[in-house]
């Protein structure tokens, strides 16, 4: 913790911009102590600098492992590299998921409810005529790695079935994808925000190529018609 005077000046014209209120910088400036939060490393996931300095202004914690990648030649870049603690027994999606809820709380539920009627039938056929191309932008390299994402069905449970996304981290079978939960599902406790999934292609009712930020800019035939 170190006195305002002797800690650098805080950009309150930046803070703004980016939707700091004209409550919350009057108290930012009345403010005699701060505590500097600083994390460098390598572009990328996760938003290290962030979680550290939300954690220290909401007095939250959760746990982290951390390694140190040295770069490979002498100009390259270290990469600061975040792990699940040594004791954690699941997988380090799950980890992030956790880390990401603790500090910043659990996202809102986004379940939504619709049955099947006949443009919902017509969506999920247009989806599923073009999910070859999908697999070969994806195997190509013109769609990055955990932007392609599919909205793929659970196991049916009486007359209701749970349908979630999954980000696709490997596609090497037509008929086989693997990819990452992005939420945990109402219906099987197995599937968790961040554990690895192994998803049949036939029960894929959409996909979509989603941007940080933007959200899904192309495909999302199914979520068009449910917004």
């Amino acid at each position: 913790m170190t006195p305002v005077e002797d800690a650098p000046a805080l950009p309150a014209t930046f803070l703004e911009v980016f939707g700091a209120s004209a409550d919350q910088l009057r108290q930012v400036a009345e403010q005699s102590h701060v505590i500097v939060c600083q994390a460098v490393f390598g572009p990328g996931w996760p938003p290290a600098h962030e979680w550290y300095a939300r954690g220290v202004a909401a007095e939250r914690h959760a746990e982290v492992r951390l390694r140190l990648d040295p770069p490979d030649r002498f100009d390259g870049q270290a990469f600061l590299t975040v792990l699940p603690p040594a004791a954690y027994g699941r997988s380090g999606g799950e980890c992030l998921a956790s880390v990401s809820a603790a500090l910043f709380g659990e996202p809102a539920s986004a379940v939504r409810r619709a049955p099947r009627d006949a443009r919902i039938n017509a969506a999920i056929a247009a989806a599923r005529a073009a999910l070859p191309e999908a697999r070969a932008r994806f195997l190509g390299g013109t769609v990055a790695a955990s932007s392609l994402i599919v909205k793929h069905g659970l196991a049916g449970h009486g007359t209701q079935r749970e349908y979630v996304w999954s980000t696709v981290t490997a596609w090497p079978d037509p008929s086989r994808i693997h990819g990452v939960s992005m939420s945990g599902a109402e219906t099987d406790p197995a599937v968790r925000a961040g554990r690895p999934t192994s998803i049949d292609a036939a029960t894929v009712v959409d996909w979509g190529v989603r941007v940080d930020g933007r959200g899904i800019i192309e495909g999302g035939w199914t979520n068009r018609l449910l917004s």
